[in-house]
């Protein structure tokens, strides 16, 4: 009846036209609604509507627009509980370091709290925007590690939960790595996780320095090679190391190699623990000044070498953490910081973000790579009962 109706119907007058047109985006809606069911379909055409919008309205103003002022072309908007990640295509000229560089303005112009800039391609920017904290409220299973009974430094150590609710790893194998972050940020915590999981592979060679009298690395005494808890001792520590680097680079020459593969039994991997890194490097002696130097030759040659450093403190500065010896680490976690400066010292990408990471909010944390790429997780939490009984599993490994 409806099919003879719409014969009988005059198309030609503007009214039919109309009716034509009406019945067209209907039968449209239905088919996508029929598509669709529950998966939230209508609310993602809204959200990708209103931001477009959006974007249309703010691109010129926040200086993201084209030579004629047009907004760039959104090619994606994808929304969950969180928040939305949209992809746009950049003008020829433009990159990311300008979105980049208005990040703040940008989440106040789309109405969010956090607006964070990443590249998935040439010619590509992505924008996370956050309406709320996904760390705030994640719920961290347990550490992977707790229950193996060994593991390969080769492997990458599970670290925390990021904020896609993945798992965020971090490398030791041909890495260094430094953490900093102010007291009570989860630093500790944090630090352990990569110490433990170097733990549990029984080839390694560990030796520590603990600059707080033993009391934060005392656990890995009886597994360690060596623990100096003075800085005539932390010194002696650094000098082996080098001279095992040495010895290494001379066997490499022999076998017409450029680094030691992982699982080489004739040389097995080699990682070095410091904690404070404010007492070695940053009380202005005489001494302090050469270690630093030592340690600085360490983390640059110890790579290829088959040798690890993990370095931490909670008093970054430059006197600490010199440029020169920042900059050689392959992986940085900055944790909470309570002043920009040390906020730059550790990461001056994101130092802006090391200061608002919540005092609520202890082991949350950004992960920096050699790139300067970043990544903000919640590491995972073990408590001193916890540590002791992965140590115990580390012990149980080698006999």
């Amino acid at each position: 009846m409806g099919v003879v109706w719409l014969m009988w119907f005059d198309h030609s007058s503007n009214s039919g036209r109309l009716l034509l047109m009406l019945l067209a985006v209907i039968g449209v809606g239905i088919a996508v609604w029929r598509r669709c069911g529950d998966k939230g379909c209508g609310a993602a055409l809204v959200r990708g509507w209103w931001h477009r919008r959006l974007w249309r309205e703010n691109a010129g103003p926040l200086g993201l627009a084209g030579p004629d002022g047009q907004a760039g072309r959104v090619v994606s908007v994808v929304g969950d509980e969180w928040g939305t990640t949209s992809t746009y295509r950049l003008w020829p000229g433009q990159g990311p370091a300008a979105f980049e560089a208005r990040a703040v303005e940008l989440a106040h112009a789309m109405g969010v709290l956090t607006a964070r800039v990443s590249s998935p391609g040439p010619g590509l920017v992505m924008v996370r925007y956050l309406t709320g904290d996904p760390l705030g409220a994640v719920s961290l299973r347990p550490w992977p590690l707790m229950s193996v009974a060994r593991w390969q430094l080769g492997d990458a150590v599970p670290s925390g939960v990021g904020e896609d609710g993945r798992v965020v790893t971090v490398a030791l194998w041909s890495s260094s790595v430094l953490l900093a972050g102010s007291p009570g940020s989860g630093k500790s915590a944090t630090m352990w996780l990569l110490v433990l999981a170097a733990m549990l592979d029984p080839s390694v060679r560990l030796m520590a320095v603990d600059l707080k009298g033993g009391v934060e690395l005392g656990l890995v005494a009886s597994r360690a090679e060596r623990l100096a808890t003075t800085l005539d001792d932390a010194v002696a520590v650094i000098d082996d190391a080098l001279v095992e680097v040495s010895g290494r680079y001379g066997v490499l020459r022999e076998r017409g190699l450029r680094k030691v593969e992982s699982g080489d039994p004739s040389m097995p991997p080699l990682v070095v623990v410091i904690d404070e890194l404010a007492e070695l490097t940053g009380t202005g002696s005489k001494e302090s000044k050469a270690a630093g130097e030592s340690l600085r030759r360490l983390v640059a040659t110890g790579r290829a070498a088959g040798v690890t450093v993990i370095a931490a403190t909670q008093k970054p500065s430059s006197d600490v953490v010199p440029t020169g010896l920042r900059d050689l680490f392959a992986t940085r976690i900055g944790l909470r910081c309570g002043m920009r400066g040390q906020a730059e010292t550790i990461a001056p990408e994101i130092a802006g973000e090391l200061t608002k990471i919540p005092a609520s909010q202890p082991g949350t944390a950004y992960v920096v790579d050699e790139g300067g790429s970043w990544q903000r997780f919640r590491a995972w939490y073990l408590t001193d009962d916890m540590v002791r009984q992965v140590a115990s599993a580390a012990e149980a490994a080698r006999s």
